[in-house]
């Protein structure tokens, strides 16, 4: 696993990396307005593509796939493959309906005149993204983590060069990134396309994609259905609310959860199968979980305390000061992002355990809470209290989800003095930032403070013994092979 996970690691990095390099050049050549319709096609395509959530295809093959001889798993592909393209072209003619007819105009005049004046590139967005998602999801559970690593990787730095290539042009418009973004992530499908060419082109097997459906699929459908949704109305909301141009600092914002996924990502993306594959084979699943939520803590840690202190000059300094939200709304949204980290083994865990009706049920439960709370920050003019949502509906999935986890996974919990040492580094980074913040106005600044803060941070939890020379041999295999 340490190898996939390596792989995996080093390319989402990079592709992370990538991606957050690419935002500040476009909020530094677009307006908060433009980079907010900009942004509002991936709410809309999001919203679109929630139909997918019938059948929930890539829950079922990365589920099922790990379990099936490579007969079996050619002919569930193509099946899922072939289904898919029917979802995605009816998703196309949802946004040509809608574009056409104008019956959403009323909720936000100036995207869907956005998306009307540039319907096929919208189209072409919406039909990439579904594919590109499904082409990672084949990779990753035929266990082709080389193939996944490449193509996140050929989407996100074709995108970056392509859009430092335009930057210091006037021709860096929002239709204009839109379409290098589908450019990108067509080369990457054809690389996909090309490498699993042996599963997607096999004989079909409905049959089994129906029977796979029932027992797996249906049951979440609810739950993926909610879950894709909730994660796009609050956008929505705040569209319609507050406008394309808050919109765009609220965008950049979610920028932030960058930072948390470079951890997170290589982790949630191998979770689900690794899970399924240990319980087929009658292996104990305690040393991985507690193992992530260790680290995950250690990390999270500085992540929060420190973006919350300093969020508002890093958004000043980085993406351009028009983008600055209040700092109680930045420190809100850490806070969420903080927990959803914390929270990414729930999901996995209970579907790998086949208990999908409780991850249904624990999922509504959450995204209900965070729509109820969007709704009250919409009605009061208040996007703090639409962002608090977001960190009530992850602390709902990490408590339900630890409580779950406890029945099956034994580990001793932190002693007095195991939380004192882990505090001390904390504290100690608090107290720097809190020191030197009224310092840290421009970018140079920014990044010498938040270095500091870091490297003071790890120093403390490796002199107080939290980290231990395991820890760093851990690491540097995972780095170095």
């Amino acid at each position: 696993m340490l190898q996939d996970l390596r792989r995996v690691s080093v390319a989402e990095t990079v592709a992370r990396g990538a991606s957050f390099v690419t935002v500040p050049l476009l909020t530094r050549a677009l307006t908060p307005s433009s980079f907010g319709l900009y942004r509002s096609v991936f709410v809309v395509s999001s919203l679109v593509l929630t139909i997918r959530g019938i059948l929930n295809l890539s829950t079922l093959v990365e589920k099922r796939l790990p379990e099936m001889t490579a007969d079996d798993q050619a002919s569930l592909v193509a099946a899922a493959a072939a289904t898919l393209g029917a979802f995605v072209g009816l998703s196309v003619l949802v946004v040509v309906a809608v574009s056409v007819s104008g019956v959403f105009d009323w909720v936000a005049p100036g995207i869907f005149e956005f998306i009307r004046s540039n319907v096929l590139v919208v189209c072409l967005f919406v039909a990439t993204t579904a594919l590109y998602q499904f082409g990672l999801t084949l990779s990753k559970s035929l266990d082709r983590f080389d193939l996944y690593s490449g193509a996140v990787l050929v989407s996100e730095v074709v995108f970056l060069l392509a859009v430092v290539g335009l930057f210091f042009t006037s021709l860096l418009t929002a239709p204009v990134a839109l379409g290098l973004y589908v450019v990108a992530r067509g080369l990457s499908i054809a690389i996909l396309l090309w490498r699993l060419s042996s599963v997607l082109f096999a004989r079909p097997d409905f049959r089994g994609l129906w029977s796979s459906a029932r027992a797996i699929s249906l049951p979440l459908a609810p739950q993926t259905v909610v879950k894709q949704a909730q994660g796009k109305v609050p956008d929505a909301v705040v569209i319609s609310a507050f406008g394309t141009a808050v919109f765009g600092g609220w965008s950049v914002l979610f920028t932030f959860s960058t930072v948390f996924q470079l951890f997170s990502r290589p982790f949630s993306t191998m979770l689900l199968p690794k899970l399924s594959k240990r319980l087929d084979e009658g292996e104990g699943i305690d040393n991985l979980l507690t193992r992530y939520y260790r680290f995950a803590t250690v990390l999270v840690v500085p992540m929060v305390v420190g973006g919350s202190l300093l969020g508002t000059q890093i958004v000043g300094a980085v993406f351009g000061p028009q983008y600055r939200l209040s700092e109680l709304t930045t420190a809100t949204f850490l806070i969420a992002f903080g927990l959803q980290t914390l929270a990414v083994p729930a999901s996995p865990v209970f579907v790998a355990r086949d208990d999908a009706l409780l991850d249904t049920l624990t999922y509504t439960v959450a995204s209900g809470l965070l729509l109820g709370t969007v709704a009250l920050g919409a009605l009061f003019g208040s996007i703090t209290l639409v962002a608090a949502g977001y960190a009530v509906q992850q602390c709902t999935i990490l408590v339900v989800g630890l409580w779950y986890q406890t029945r099956y996974v034994t580990s001793d919990l932190p002693t007095p003095s195991g939380v004192v040492r882990f505090g001390i580094p904390a504290v100690a980074m608090t107290g720097f930032v809190l020191t030197v913040e009224q310092f840290a106005q421009g970018l140079l600044s920014v990044v010498v403070v938040v270095s500091a803060s870091a490297t003071l941070y790890f120093g403390a939890l490796y002199g107080t013994g939290v980290v231990s020379k395991q820890d760093i041999a851990l690491v540097r295999r995972f780095v170095g092979g």
